[in-house]
């Protein structure tokens, strides 16, 4: 997974996963599912969205997070549509 993120369907990295590698502004096939995330450390910074388009409440991570739980870490869960990287 160099220089992506994996979300997953469930918390503490279980479920089904979704592996990123670059700007999505609509997640379609993994829309509002991610409860946890792994993000690469060779990635500087992405910022995860909770509307299509880049829109709504944001959510900034680094290289080397790891939020295993996106409702008790970041209140996120289930509301990720979009991602951008930096």
């Amino acid at each position: 997974m160099a220089g992506g993120i994996i979300l997953y369907e469930h918390v503490d990295f279980g479920g089904r996963q979704k592996t990123i590698m670059g700007n999505v502004d609509f997640i379609s096939d993994f829309n509002d599912l991610a409860s946890s995330i792994k993000v690469d450390y060779t990635v500087n910074k992405v910022t995860l969205y909770e509307h299509a388009n880049y829109q709504g409440r944001s959510l900034v991570l680094y290289g080397g997070d790891r939020l295993r739980n996106l409702v008790d870490s970041a209140n996120f869960n289930d509301i990720i549509s979009s991602v951008k990287f930096e």
